[in-house]
Order: C-alpha cells, then sequence, then structure tokens
C-alpha cells in the first residue's frame, strides 16, 4: 500500500479531489425595479474555480518488495539512474552479493538500461535515484559498480533515552544524491521540516499518527510516505509500538541532525 503525503493531500488511494464551487449571488427579488444600465447577464448557476494542482512527486522511487526463492526482477530504467536495495527481513542474492537484514547495495552504471534480479526469502526495499549523467555523445559503457554498506557498518545512534535509533549506511560522501539509512524505535517525532530535502520512509513496522501541515493521518506499516521539502511534519507512535524504517533523503543532509541528537 502507497500512502502519498504530499502538496497537501494525504490519501490511500489515488482520487481525484471534486474543484470547490463558488455560489452564485442571491437574485434580487422580482417585485425590485433594476435600472437597465445596471442590468448584466445572469451568472451560471455554478461557477467552478480551476482545478487543484497535481501532488509533487519526489525525485526517487521507492518501493517494498517481497523476495522469492524464485526471483524478482527490479529494472534500472536508465544510465542515469542508481539502484539501492536494503533488506529488512530475511536473506537476498543479488548482483553477486548476500545481503542479510540491515544490509544495503548500492548499484549504478553507465551501459544501457537493465535490470537486476533480486532471489532469497524476505522483504527488501527499493529505492531508485537519478546520479549524473555522462555528457551528450559520451559513450554508455562500463561495468556495473556495486557497493555494500553491512548491518554493522554505520554507528548506532541513539537519543531520547535511548528509544530511538538510526544507522546512516549511505551518507553524502558515498551517495552525493540519496542518502539511504535505517530508523527505528518508539518515541514521537515533534513537529519539524526540511526546507530544501525530499524525504521518503519505508516503514516496514510500526503503526501511529502522521501528521502533515495540520492535517493527521493514521498509518500502519508496510507502507511509503513521501513528505515535499519544507513541509512540517510530525510523528506520534501507537503506545507500545515501534517503528522499523528504511529512511531517504533527497538531496542528503537531515540525516545529520541524528549524530547531534545521539550526543550525551
Amino acid at each position: 500500500m502507497l500512502v502519498a503525503l504530499g502538496a497537501g493531500l494525504i490519501c490511500c488511494t489515488p482520487e481525484e479531489a471534486s474543484s470547490p464551487l463558488v455560489a452564485p449571488s442571491p437574485a434580487p427579488p422580482a417585485s425590485a425595479a433594476v435600472p437597465s444600465s445596471v442590468v448584466a447577464a445572469a451568472p451560471p448557476p455554478y461557477e467552478s474555480a480551476a482545478p487543484p494542482p497535481p501532488p509533487l512527486a519526489p525525485p526517487v522511487m521507492a518501493k517494498l518488495v517481497d523476495v522469492t526463492p524464485a526471483g524478482v526482477k527490479v529494472p534500472i530504467a536508465s544510465h542515469c539512474d542508481i539502484l539501492y536495495v536494503a533488506v529488512t527481513k530475511g536473506t537476498v542474492a543479488v548482483a553477486g552479493q548476500s545481503l542479510a537484514k540491515g544490509d544495503v547495495l548500492m548499484a549504478s552504471s553507465l551501459a544501457a538500461p537493465g535490470e537486476l534480479e533480486l532471489k532469497g526469502s524476505g522483504l527488501a526495499v527499493t529505492v531508485t535515484a537519478p546520479h549524473d549523467c555522462p555528457s551528450p555523445g559520451a559513450p554508455l559503457a562500463g561495468p556495473m559498480t556495486v557497493r555494500v554498506a553491512r548491518a554493522g557498518d554505520a554507528k548506532d545512534l541513539a537519543w531520547a533515552g535511548g528509544t530511538m535509533h538510526a544507522h546512516l549506511d549511505f551518507e553524502k560522501d558515498a551517495s552525493p544524491e540519496v542518502y539511504v539509512g535505517r530508523l527505528e524505535g518508539t518515541a514521537p517525532v515533534a513537529e519539524h521540516d526540511h526546507a530544501a530535502s525530499w524525504e521518503v520512509l519505508c516503514a516496514i513496522e510500526g503503526s501511529g499518527t502522521f501528521t502533515l501541515d495540520g492535517i493527521p493521518k493514521h498509518i500502519a506499516g508496510p507502507v511509503v510516505v513521501a513528505v515535499p521539502p519544507g513541509r512540517k511534519h510530525s510523528w506520534q507512535p501507537d503506545p507500545g509500538v515501534k517503528l522499523v524504517a528504511v529512511q531517504v533523503y533527497a538531496p542528503p543532509g537531515p540525516e545529520q541532525r541524528f549524530k547531534a541528537l545521539s550526543k550525551p
């Protein structure tokens, strides 16, 4: 299930919002005399306002993928794409690598568009993000570049009395366009925004109230939430429920606050 929280819209399924209606001005009584100089054409019964703009689309695409022994193919639509695979349950084999829970793989290639096959048993989050393309006319060739961040590589950053934890798996130095990391815990998150970055939160487990621009929405994992830059949002977990999520920022930056939060 995809929950899109964008451009002030909160919905569980794509639905068209009807245009607001502008009520006509009341007509004068039939007995009232109206000078001919001020008589105007009668307005239509209702005048529709301009339709609302479509929701903004995040620069990254995140999906929850059930991995099976038969294999699941994930397309790389463009040579300008980077594909991230974050394993959240079980084990997954991809691009010659064996990944366990908490491992994150980053793959990119200047070759023609293709696909990667995920095999195993478990649940993974795939994130497709753009990166710098070669100049026009440059040859599209070269082997696929693969890098793996293991579950234990990233330091455990804890705050809120040890009730919240983050692992910064791919920061800006390794991934200039997109941050990918892990977030989990039972504490609420106060209202805040990210002035220049999209946030895409892939909640694997947990339930609670996600509030965007003052509008609350109860969600439960597995679910994907996208928040545009500059939009105020907060999180209130259900009592006793732990949030387990893969977190993405495009571009990177907001994840650095976890380092400050974890300091004594």
